[in-house]
């Protein structure tokens, strides 16, 4: 994913508000109730995202982030939801922590894809501050 953001709040916390464009690509096994008959879908969608982060010190070294991001056009919607710390290393480095949800609701062709994922999330960081 790629995300342009735009400050909207640079003071003790921070706040931008912006675009990200996502990419869900993979592929879906489709089984029927009786475990018969299984079929393969191929997905590949690219879509634009409004996108909000915010950004609270904590301590000099450490903060609380949050940022998420939301689209339904035309019946398919996603949204990407994520929670956690920030820990600065050294200089520009540093780790991200935390809980992220992710959920998609899409059509292509004859299938729907109704998924929801959660989970541990981290990272490492460069700040070009």
């Amino acid at each position: 994913s790629v995300v342009l953001r735009y400050p909207l709040l640079q003071d003790q916390a921070r706040l931008w508000g912006g675009v990200a464009i996502k990419r869900v690509a993979g592929t879906v096994t489709v089984r029927d109730a009786n475990d018969t008959q299984e079929d393969h879908q191929q997905f590949n969608e690219i879509f634009p995202m409004l996108h909000l982060a915010g950004k609270w010190p904590l301590v000099k070294w450490l903060s609380l982030t949050g940022e998420a991001d939301i689209i339904k056009y035309a019946g398919n919607s996603a949204w990407d939801l994520r929670a956690g710390l920030s820990v600065g290393l050294f200089g520009p480095l540093g780790l991200n922590l935390g809980w992220q949800g992710k959920h998609y609701q899409l059509e292509s062709g004859d299938y729907k894809l109704d998924a929801t994922l959660t989970g541990f999330t981290a990272g490492i960081y460069f700040s070009l501050r």
